[in-house]
């Protein structure tokens, strides 16, 4: 299914990555930092970064670092990191494992040119790029390069939003609380309803998600298992992600398929499900003469004739085929769901907003009646509703952080002077080394007082209602309101559908960029406008504590219950939506 490496054997295989680690690990040791101006948290002895635990977990296992709290989490995510930031402000150091150093950036300007001005320059690490083959397959999230841009540019549908509200099976939750089960776990259903909406708008194709069929249940079950792996690496499995980060993908994907932690066997069980779901669509779409329409825009369609295509430029194999079906499988609906989810979340939590949104959504059905499905300047004539979507993505920020490796010597201009720490000199810029881990901190940059206001940490949609907001934002860093959500430059987080077209294609295709990520946004705005025009969302009366837990995105879990992975139990109940 992945690279072919051809006359190596296993046994070469293995000794070729034994060889580069400890080459890796001398050089590691000799090297001067080329960070010793950048301010953070003093440097480590310890194999894995920082090793103190009263620095990250004051009541958990002893001898675990820093760049391990990275990739877990606890009750209380992230509560160093944040210290570290207020702290050390939107640019620091950290220890990482092998004595190495990890950068953080959260500087809007050094943002913009890491993923938009020099985005080719900071390439996906190799052990980002091995999780994304091993889960997803040879496809656009573990291409990098010419291959990326390739792959990048045959993958350039044409959302179809207009059905998307026949999809989403309320019918089914209405008839849970007609049959008075009130509590729903509705973290749960609003992935699968994501992922039955993703499946019938760019595939055709029938997942069953809400209903529980058999297929959809093995894809939801080994979600939550790669979920716990992310959520809590074994010291192990830390070594084998940075092993893997200065050997060859081709390499890696042989030598930990040969010998595999506990965390990469769970990633290749999932890429198992999600190929057997990937082949059982194609199965039934190949022979549909439908797909080689050259008018049809969809997904599916555009992998289809790709697959077909004589021209080699144009054309991809069949495990590129495979793997961009079992990509947007996984990525189209994980990140909607889980953004949709917070959001439902808020509403409960937040009663006056969802009432402001009802109000709206009365104003709309005044104007278009009741038979008439909502348009996107429907949804734009919503102002409150939009702004708290903004909040929301705002104030959780899914994708919290993503890594990056520089793949030349650079300098990455800053907004914010910062004071170098070895001459005691203003800095306006960073200059940095190839192979420099980078870790482009969204969640940091979203809190940010200089960008967002005084009230950050707070829930504030009224925000984005203010004037003065945009004149704060000089920089240009997000798509969508200057929020990182819908924003990731050329590699950007195919969860989010293929987001940041426009850093491929050039301006006379504006409604491909435009359309690319307003799908994400339009799915969730049609999920919320069709729940809250039937149903009143309330928080549960058991009192129950949602917190933010990382497992590769930030979920809502219930405090004291990680272990039974995202969960929000809310209230469900009728609402009888009428135009005064």
């Amino acid at each position: 299914m992945f690279v072919s490496l051809g006359t190596p054997s296993s046994f070469e295989l293995v000794i070729i990555g034994l060889a580069a680690t400890l080459v890796f690990l001398i050089f590691s040791l000799l090297r001067k930092s080329s960070l010793d101006y950048v301010p953070g948290p003093s440097p480590s002895r310890s194999l894995f970064g920082m090793c103190f635990p009263d620095h990250i977990f004051p009541v958990t296992e002893p001898g675990r670092g820093l760049e391990h709290d990275l990739e877990s989490s606890n009750d209380k995510p992230f509560e160093k990191l944040t210290k570290w930031r207020a702290e050390y402000g939107p640019v620091y150091k950290i220890p990482g494992c092998f004595w190495s150093e990890l950068l953080f950036i959260a500087d809007p300007r050094a943002l913009q040119h890491c993923l938009h001005t020099s985005a080719y320059g900071y390439r996906k690490p190799d052990d980002i790029r091995f999780f994304s083959a091993t889960v997803a397959g040879d496809g656009l999230l573990s291409a990098h390069g010419k291959s990326h841009q390739r792959q990048r540019k045959l993958l350039n549908p044409a959302f179809s939003t207009a059905q998307l509200r026949e999809f989403l099976r309320l019918d089914l939750l209405n008839e849970l609380v007609s049959r008075g089960e009130n509590v729903v776990d509705m973290a749960d259903w609003a992935t699968r309803i994501s992922l039955d909406a993703i499946g019938e708008s760019t595939f055709g194709h029938t997942f069953g998600a809400v209903e529980g069929k058999s297929d959809t249940d093995n894809l939801m079950k080994s979600n939550r298992r790669t979920h716990v792996a992310l959520r809590r690496p074994s010291r192990w499995d830390l070594l084998a992600r940075a092993v893997r980060r200065h050997i060859p993908l081709s390499v890696s994907l042989k030598v930990f398929h040969l010998f595999e932690t506990k965390e990469s066997r769970i990633f290749r069980m999932a890429g198992n499900v999600r190929r057997v779901n990937a082949v059982d669509i194609l199965s039934k779409a190949k022979d549909n003469d439908a797909f080689n329409d050259e008018s049809k825009k969809d997904i599916l369609s555009v992998i289809l004739r790709s697959y077909k295509a004589e021209e080699p430029n144009k054309r991809m194999n069949d495990e590129e085929v495979i793997a961009q079906t079992a990509t947007i499988i996984q990525a189209g609906h994980g990140t909607t769901g889980t953004t949709t989810s917070w959001l439902i979340y808020e509403l409960a939590n937040h009663p006056e907003d969802q009432m402001r949104i009802v109000e709206e959504i009365k104003a709309v059905r005044a104007k278009i009646g009741f038979d008439t499905e909502f348009a996107v300047a429907d949804y734009d004539a919503m102002p409150y509703f939009n702004a708290v979507i903004k909040e929301n993505l705002r104030f959780h920020s899914v994708i919290s952080f993503i890594a990056r490796q520089a793949s030349c010597d650079d300098t990455i201009p800053l907004a914010t002077t910062i004071i170098s720490q070895t001459t005691g000199k203003p800095l306006t810029s960073l200059p940095v080394k190839k192979g420099q881990r980078v870790l482009l901190d969204f969640e940091s940059y979203h809190k940010m007082r200089e960008v967002w206001g005084e009230d950050t940490n707070k829930w504030n949609p009224s925000r984005f209602l203010d004037p003065e907001l945009r004149k704060k934002q000089d920089i240009t860093v997000g798509v969508f309101s200057n929020l990182m959500s819908f924003s990731g430059g050329v590699q950007g987080c195919i969860g989010y559908v293929l987001t940041s077209l426009n850093q491929v294609y050039p301006a006379d295709e504006s409604w491909a960029r435009r359309d690319s990520w307003r799908f994400a946004l339009i799915e969730i705005q049609t999920i919320i406008t069709s729940v809250l025009e039937r149903f009143e969302i309330s928080l549960s009366p058991e009192g129950l504590k949602i917190v933010p837990c990382r497992a590769g995105v930030v979920f809502p879990m219930i405090e004291g219950k990680l272990d039974k992975g995202m969960q929000i139990p809310l209230i469900v109940t009728k609402r009888n939506l009428h135009v005064d």
